[in-house]
């Protein structure tokens, strides 16, 4: 009986893992391809609510469009800085866990808009940041991208599935949710100084593919830190932050995922030469897609099937 047992429970693991993992392709394959066009009332209203609070504190905020301007310092609000893609994610789990329709409908109308609220928190730090600190604002901003949302995305999912009395011990997610703060936190500020180096690597790696193909590619390495790198530390952090699972097997399937990850920032830099270097139509949107995916998801969908294979 116990045998049937775990058994219903490893299918129910798999079943929901393929419907999240498909829905969270469909899902990010439509935020995507979406014109930049689309997701300006997002982001013209992220930057007006940002605007309005940082009135509010003294500062004189300045808004046109999706930027602000602040005593010289400007900012400009995209796609990224929004929401939509965590709540994506949140979205795609909420609807794919097996729950009932009324614990599905209240974690998506309760979810997604506190979601919103600290997002736009979290925007309003980071221009606080860019005025007060602006030495600091790209390591912030990077730290508070990923590291801060996808904390708050695992604490989110957490109290769903305690509210939606599934058998998850809510301890477990609190000892979950400090680990990965521990671990990503550790290998966050290394990275800080090793993701230019990195970039370099795959732009070298890249170059080379194109100079056999006859193609000369050149590369300027202008930004100090490279935002798309870091999902290396959230995947890092998610999966480190997992028990019951024996030293060899976690350094096992940790290389499996750099790699994979890092397959994924050569095929962004593939897409963007072949945007930007040879104008072929629809490598951009290509290009885009793939680094949402690799940003947001791919660490997650690493993570879950990596565990369910041990």
């Amino acid at each position: 009986m116990n045998g049937i047992v775990a058994t219903q429970a490893k299918n129910d693991q798999i079943l929901f893992g393929m419907t999240f993992g498909l829905l969270s392709l469909l899902l990010f394959g439509i935020l995507g391809f979406m014109h930049d066009g689309l997701y300006a009332p997002l982001t013209t209203a992220t930057a007006s609510i940002s605007e309005t609070l940082l009135s509010a504190l003294g500062y004189a905020a300045v808004r046109n469009g999706h930027y602000i301007r602040v005593d010289g310092f400007l900012f400009e609000i995209v796609p990224e800085c929004t929401a939509v893609f965590i709540a994506a994610v949140y979205l795609a789990f909420v609807l794919s866990y097996p729950a009932s329709r009324k614990s599905k409908l209240a974690g998506v109308l309760s979810g997604i808009p506190l979601i919103f609220m600290v997002n736009q928190f979290r925007v309003l730090v980071l221009c606080i940041f860019g005025i007060e600190r602006p030495a600091l604002f790209e390591i912030t901003h990077a730290y508070a991208g990923q590291i801060f949302m996808t904390a708050f995305l695992v604490l989110m999912v957490a109290a769903w599935l305690r509210v939606s009395a599934t058998d998850k011990p809510l301890h477990r997610s609190a000892g979950f949710l400090l680990r990965f703060f521990i671990i990503s936190s550790l290998l966050f500020f290394p990275w800080v100084f090793l993701n230019r180096e990195y970039m370099r690597l795959i732009d070298f790696v890249v170059g080379t593919g194109f100079s056999w193909a006859g193609r000369e590619v050149a590369w300027t390495i202008k930004t100090r830190v490279y935002y798309e790198t870091f999902n290396f530390i959230i995947f890092s952090g998610l999966w480190l932050a997992h028990e019951n699972i024996d030293r060899r097997s976690k350094l096992k399937m940790l290389v499996w995922g750099v790699s994979i990850i890092a397959a994924g920032h050569m095929g962004i830099r593939v897409f963007k030469v072949l945007s930007a270097a040879f104008g072929i139509q629809g490598a951009a949107a290509a290009g885009n897609a793939l680094h949402m995916f690799t940003l947001y998801l791919m660490p997650i969908l690493l993570c879950l099937y990596f565990k369910q294979r041990y």
